[in-house]
């Protein structure tokens, strides 16, 4: 068999990813937990570290059939009602497993990618707490002359915090779950963001992606469709998780006086470049 022949069958059976060596942990934990509750994700076959890099190849097991996104455009509306029940099934699957804190790893919510950064070992009343003051915020120059007291009002409401937070994927993007070919199942690909979080984050991401504008207005409201039979209906907090996003991108270090205030607390607070000073 030739060289090319072998590669070829190694780019038919298997997929290949890069990850950063502090993620690496954090994504084959997440695996092995969704495997461990009977949801279809593709096994890890090993791991390649680069030589003299902080990266590494993670090679997994590759399934063959289309992602949503490549296939959505076919799909009719009883295959999607179908589909959003299996999916609605692994969410709910993941929803038994919960945790008291965050995540295991580092959280990397897209909704709260900021300076300071949430800690993972922030508790349900930290996280609701961070999500009220980016709700909250309204400009930089207010946050400097704040006293303590209109900091820690700054953080009560919208939201408020449960007992527990759920294990969630936070990126069930049409790209990350794959229809196989031969048995129409869903499978969930690219566990990088994954953690502890309340429930409403995976619904929000879901309907806050950007869909192909080749899917059409029907297409779309299929995806809609999909989207509240799958992880439930929270369109109130997808709204407000899309605002906080919209702020915490443009006003990255705005928590600064906050977290100075002992309010909040930031996972980047003691790094050299990015002390909070």
């Amino acid at each position: 068999m030739s060289q090319r022949q072998t590669r070829g069958l190694l780019q038919i059976s298997y997929y290949t990813k890069p990850h950063p060596n502090d993620e690496l942990d954090d994504v084959v934990c997440a695996i092995t937990r969704a495997q461990n509750l009977g949801i279809r994700t593709p096994s890890i076959e090993r791991i390649v570290p680069f030589p003299n890099s902080i990266r590494s190849l993670c090679i997994t097991q590759k399934i063959d059939g289309p992602t949503l996104e490549e296939c959505w455009s076919r799909l009719g509306w009883f295959s999607t009602i179908k589909l959003a029940f299996q999916l609605r099934w692994m969410v709910n699957r993941m929803r038994t497993i919960t945790s008291p804190t965050v995540a295991t790893g580092a959280c990397r919510a897209v909704w709260l990618e900021e300076r300071y950064d949430v800690p993972p070992s922030a508790t349900p009343a930290v996280l609701s707490s961070i999500i009220n003051f980016w709700y909250n915020f309204v400009h930089g120059r207010r946050e400097v002359s704040k006293a303590l007291e209109q900091h820690q009002e700054s953080c009560i409401g919208p939201t408020t915090p449960k007992k527990t937070l759920f294990f969630t994927h936070t990126d069930l993007a049409p790209k990350n779950i794959i229809l196989e070919d031969k048995t129409h199942n869903l499978w969930i690909i690219d566990w990088d963001r994954a953690g502890f979080y309340p429930e409403y984050f995976e619904f929000a991401v879901m309907r806050n992606c950007t869909v192909s504008s080749d899917w059409g207005r029907v297409g779309e409201l299929r995806w809609k469709l999909f989207c509240s039979i799958s992880p439930g209906w929270y369109e109130k907090e997808r709204m407000m998780l899309g605002r906080i996003q919209s702020k915490a991108g443009r006003f990255a270090a705005a928590r600064r006086w906050n977290i100075k205030a002992g309010v909040t607390p930031s996972e980047a607070s003691n790094r050299v470049n990015h002390p909070v000073d």
